[in-house]
């Protein structure tokens, strides 16, 4: 076991590249002339058209260069046992789907950060997306996490009622990560490894398991850096 010292990390650049950027990246990546070619460099460039024309998912993919702060007090087998910084969330609750619940919430959530507020402020956003589906509610709680110096009373309140801002203070919790599809099965699985793994180590569960996702959605899945996170009690001195 060991400790580490309370990392930020910076996920992705700041800024949108032009379409005709996107085009010559399109045109360089095409293979040898010929009608599979010029197929494959029209498919390509019509994806990154579509990136370049949807502003809320270029907002997702390049202004996310924060990372929610904390501090890796222990290794255990399988998990981080990690203490959480005061922080922020922009939270919104969806009925429907797990695999729906992060796109049903993205809107109201990212219309927030872009000034749909009582200032019309713009307010960065940070990595990860964070999930979690209370048991008998029926329904999923999807958060941003708030800039890490932006307090409570300085953030402005949400115009749209379905967004709620929630103070939360300093949090141990146990995390482990994986890549993988966003997909409730395979949530629910690593989540019920982590509980048995922080029940192993003696630890006390606190809340229920919440899904951060810190990749853009069209990440590969087999690239994509996820976690299982569950609150935990603080160990004795801690």
């Amino acid at each position: 076991m060991h400790a580490n010292a309370p990392t930020t990390r910076s996920a992705f650049h700041q800024g949108s590249p032009p379409l005709s950027q996107l085009n010559s990246v399109a045109s360089a990546a095409a293979p040898a002339p010929g009608l599979a070619s010029a197929r494959m460099r029209m498919t390509l460039r019509q994806r990154l058209t579509h990136v370049a024309v949807a502003p809320n998912l270029v907002s997702y993919c390049l202004t996310m260069t924060e990372h929610q702060r904390y501090e890796v007090v222990s290794e255990f087998p399988g998990f981080e046992l990690r203490r959480y910084e005061p922080h922020v969330l922009a939270r919104v609750s969806v009925v429907g789907t797990f695999e729906r619940a992060g796109s049903d919430a993205f809107r109201p959530l990212v219309s927030y950060l872009g000034g749909r507020n009582e200032r019309a402020q713009k307010i960065a956003m940070t990595a990860p997306v964070l999930q979690e589906s209370p048991v008998g509610r029926g329904s999923h709680d999807v958060s941003f996490v708030m800039p890490a110096d932006a307090s409570y009373e300085a953030l402005p309140q949400p115009s749209d009622p379905s967004v709620t801002l929630e103070p939360h203070g300093v949090e141990w919790a146990a995390a482990a990560r994986f890549s993988g599809r966003w997909t409730e099965q395979i949530f629910l699985e690593h989540a019920s490894t982590l509980n048995d793994s922080v029940s192993a180590a003696g630890l006390t569960i606190t809340g229920s398991a919440r899904f951060a996702r810190f990749d853009p959605p069209w990440t590969p899945w087999f690239l994509r850096h996820n976690e299982v996170v569950i609150p935990v009690m603080p160990p004795a001195g801690g």
